[in-house]
């Protein structure tokens, strides 16, 4: 098997010759576009003889027959993305219906020192100042990412002025509908929070039942000297779809950045997160949970990049798996020469119950300098039988009992929420999905 396999199903829908003049163009972005595109050419989608991809197939993506048309409105019932659409945890939301922005669903909440709009009107109104930073963030671009950007053509442009704190955070909410035919959809997010600003961003993928598509999602973070940031993210796509989701974050000195990532659908799930530390005194907290039941399969893929002294990272997944369902771990923690006083601990926590779910599980440190503390763990285990006995011994019964501690079990990553609206939106979830 070679290293790469080709997917030109995958760019068809690009044309063959020459890149397509999308109404929605400008130099910049055609460039953009042209690059990812011969890129991707070039390799097609990494096999599983690529170590970061060795638990995960994507050859399933090489078989469909996948359609994309940026410029097409195609009439779609408002009633029906009224039915779907999940609540809005924000004053301020920004909603995608299949890759699109919807000027109607949004709501944009104006905010002094807060910039938002769509990657489609900034790039209509010849603010190419304002992607300069794009690719910036993040390790060297792989297929999926120059596939993205072979795409580009929609998602949320944000930026946070300096000092400033809206108080309350942006939704973004990606709906597909009637994706009947096997659409693929590429946002792209960009969010600059500027010196001494603070910011929360909460991302949410989902889509009606009866679909068939394909999301593959960047989103960039630019987190400016003493600035903050708190991301969250939430999937509950089909299990049918496919969801490849990059968030690559560069921090400045002083900063903060807490993300969460919640999976509890698609049939295959991978979540690549990057953050580099690029000043001293930075901190980064990743927490992670999912909860995995038929044949799904999720792939966690981190990497977290002490690259000054002084920093702090955290991170923590736990997952619950059911039926035929696996997990992957995957996270590399980097200390560079001369990042003295690195703390940096990792964890990956995994409860099975069923005796064909699965987890593979590959925590791993790189150090290149002293004077630091990091330590890694992972464990796979089934529900603790003392526990279980105990709460029977109460009079509580048996599936009760085992919900009760499966519950218990992915709380410990939603207890560290700061915001509470989508602690207890995934709690909601979590009481919905558990049915043991």
């Amino acid at each position: 098997m070679n290293r790469f396999v080709p997917a030109d199903n995958l760019i068809a829908p690009l044309g063959g010759g020459t890149l397509r003049k999308w109404k929605n163009g400008g130099k910049w972005a055609e460039n953009l576009r042209k690059n990812g595109k011969s890129e991707f050419i070039k390799t097609g989608i990494p096999s599983t003889r690529i170590e970061e991809w060795k638990y995960t197939d994507l050859t399933p993506l090489t078989k469909m027959d996948f359609s994309f048309n940026p410029d097409k409105t195609d009439p779609i019932d408002n009633a029906l993305i009224e039915k779907l659409l999940p609540p809005k945890l924000s004053e301020c939301s920004l909603v995608f219906v299949n890759g699109k922005f919807s000027e109607h669903f949004s709501f944009v909440h104006p905010t002094k020192g807060l910039f938002i709009d769509n990657v489609r009107n900034v790039i209509k109104s010849g603010r190419d100042d304002v992607f300069e930073c794009i690719g910036k963030a993040g390790t060297k671009p792989d297929a999926l990412t120059n596939l993205n950007r072979a795409y580009f053509n929609d998602g949320a442009v944000i930026r946070i002025g300096k000092d400033i704190d809206p108080g309350f955070p942006v939704h973004l909410i990606f709906l597909a509908v009637n994706a009947k035919s096997s659409e693929m959809f590429h946002p792209g997010n960009l969010i600059i929070a500027e010196e001494g600003s603070k910011f929360s961003l909460i991302e949410e993928y989902t889509g009606d039942p009866d679909s068939v598509y394909f999301t593959n999602t960047i989103t960039e973070i630019h987190i400016k000297d003493r600035a903050s940031v708190s991301h969250y993210k939430i999937q509950t796509e089909n299990h049918s779809s496919f969801h490849v989701g990059s968030l690559n974050v560069i921090q400045g000195k002083d900063t903060k950045f807490f993300s969460n990532t919640a999976t509890f659908g698609g049939a295959l799930t991978r979540n690549n997160i990057s953050a580099s530390m690029n000043g001293p005194g930075s901190e980064s907290n990743i927490e992670g949970l999912y909860f995995l039941k038929g044949a799904q399969h999720t792939d966690n893929h981190t990497e977290i990049f002490h690259n000054f002294p002084s920093c702090k990272s955290t991170e923590n997944f736990n997952g619950v798996l059911d039926g035929e369902s696996r997990a992957v771990f995957d996270g590399k923690i980097f200390v560079g020469e001369g990042s003295v006083q690195t703390d940096s601990t990792q964890s990956s926590r995994s409860l099975l119950l069923s005796g064909s779910a699965s987890v593979d599980s590959k925590p791993a440190l790189e150090i290149y300098a002293d004077d630091v503390k990091c330590s890694h763990s992972a464990s796979v285990g089934q529900l603790d039988t003392d526990s279980l006995y105990y709460l029977r011994s109460r009079g509580i019964g048996h599936n009760e009992a085992m919900k009760i501690l499966t519950s218990g079990f992915l709380k410990e990553i939603l207890e560290k929420f700061e915001n509470k609206d989508v602690s207890g939106k995934i709690e909601n979830l979590l009481n919905s999905e558990i049915k043991v």
